[in-house]
């Protein structure tokens, strides 16, 4: 939650992905990985941009599964990775919270890494890793195609008028289980008992990805919501 203002959606961009399951491990991707990677969890970013790979993929890397992905000896592929890490991030225990069986919502703390790299060049339809990370359904050989991403943003008004959500998470509007398109909660730096403490009153904006493909079928959708203090 920012303190000052509106909700913490923090976004950042890199070339090259730290993770992905469509191309071969390369130098500079290590290093997205082991060094920015961790950087970026620090400062709260929700979600991370990427490309490179000729695919689309979108995953999430939950905080506490962190170290084991951006160690120097242990996440220089995805076959280096500790077995009890691999097994915990395939068995998506954040996915089975209240919250997201009831809602679509997941509050675990983590980041959200999208590869869409399909907007020119040849495809990449090998899958050469398997970190675990990704959706299924998201990318697979069958149905590669060439893709482009957009973001909406929408804000809460200064005088606290709450933004109209794009999609919610109530039972019923959306096949998240199927699909995992997934409402995702961003890390507040305020809690709301805090906010109000101070006489404040909570907000929250609203992040909609979505990633379409070139015959304009949307292929993944997702939510970010950021609690805000005004």
């Amino acid at each position: 939650m920012g303190k000052n203002g509106h909700g913490e959606l923090v976004c950042s961009s890199a070339h090259l992905p730290p993770t992905a399951d469509a191309f071969l491990v390369v130098f500079r991707s290590i290093f997205v990985r082991q060094r920015l990677t961790p950087i970026l969890v620090k400062a709260k970013c929700t979600l991370l941009l990427s490309g490179h790979s000729h695919s689309y993929s979108r995953g999430f890397l939950p905080t506490s599964l962190l170290s084991a992905f951006t160690s120097e000896t242990a996440s220089l592929n995805s076959k280096s990775l500790p077995s009890l890490a691999l097994a915990s991030i395939k068995e998506r225990s954040w996915e089975k919270q209240t919250s997201v069986q009831e809602n679509g919502v997941i509050e675990e703390p983590g980041v959200i890494s999208i590869v869409y790299g399909g907007s020119g060049g040849s495809l990449d339809t090998e899958r050469v890793e398997d970190w675990g990370l990704f959706e299924r359904g998201k990318w697979s050989q069958e149905s590669a195609q060439y893709h482009f991403g957009s973001i909406s943003l929408h804000l809460a008004g200064d005088d606290g008028t709450q933004p109209i959500r794009t999609f919610d998470g109530k039972k019923g509007k959306r096949d998240w289980k199927g699909k995992g398109e997934w409402i995702y909660r961003a890390e507040s730096l305020e809690s709301e008992r805090e906010c109000e403490e101070r006489g404040g009153k909570v907000v929250e904006d609203w992040m909609e990805w979505q990633a379409i493909d070139v015959d304009g079928k949307t292929r993944d959708r997702i939510g970010i919501v950021g609690r805000g203090c005004i």
